[in-house]
């Protein structure tokens, strides 16, 4: 079984229910815990109460996994991912946008990568279209690739086929996979650094290199 990653909206992370109910869904589904990635932004964190951070430790006691998504943007803050239990940090677009040419960028990015990696986080970089960029990010040691490079968004009904091409593909190492904003989002093959069971997880598409 694949993973399943779902956007939450603050309204939702703020219910004092909240956890509550994730727990329901899953006894319901029996989808297991670690297979759910929750991903919320950083409006989230603004001016929260008391319950977000109950709801986000309470759900990743569980085993459910909290990603911070479109990091670096916004209202970014370093302190966030001290207090608040993230497994998963989601680079934003926008840093990679002609990566190529702007090495300000890449230094940004593997400041990140390299801040995440110190917290025991994974990095996912958002907006990957070429393989130069993809390069890069592997070099600066990213662990997963989200985007057109892979695939555009499909509906529901294209799913199955494109697990099939993306498994069957003989590709280059990299990481793929269907993601919410269009492409791909896929474990790595070293599944104990994405904290997925080893070693038939898949498909196993990945951009990790081993220290």
């Amino acid at each position: 079984m694949n993973n399943v990653e779902e956007n939450i909206s603050s309204i939702h992370v703020r219910m004092p229910s909240f956890h509550g109910e994730v727990a329901a869904v899953l006894r319901e589904t029996g989808l297991a815990p670690e297979r759910l990635e929750i991903e919320i932004t950083e409006s989230v964190l603004l001016d929260h109460g008391p319950e977000v951070l109950e709801n986000l430790k309470r759900l990743r006691a569980t085993g459910v996994r909290i990603a911070l998504d479109d990091f670096g943007t916004g209202y970014s803050s370093l302190s966030y991912l001290t207090e608040f239990p993230f497994d998963k940090v989601k680079v934003d677009r926008s840093f990679v946008r002609d990566l190529q040419g702007r090495p300000e960028k890449v230094a940004v990015v593997e400041a990140i990568a390299r801040m995440a990696r110190a917290l025991s986080m994974n990095v996912t970089v958002e907006g990957v279209e070429t393989r130069q960029q993809l390069e890069v990010l592997r070099e600066k040691r990213c662990d997963i690739a989200q985007g057109f490079l892979y695939s555009p968004a499909r509906p529901a009904s294209e799913i199955a086929a494109l697990i099939e091409r993306i498994e069957g593909a003989a590709l280059p190492q990299g990481a793929s996979g269907d993601g919410p904003t269009g492409g791909a989002v896929v474990p790595a093959p070293a599944a104990a650094a994405e904290g997925h069971p080893p070693p038939n997880s898949r498909p196993v598409l990945a951009l990790v290199h081993t220290l």
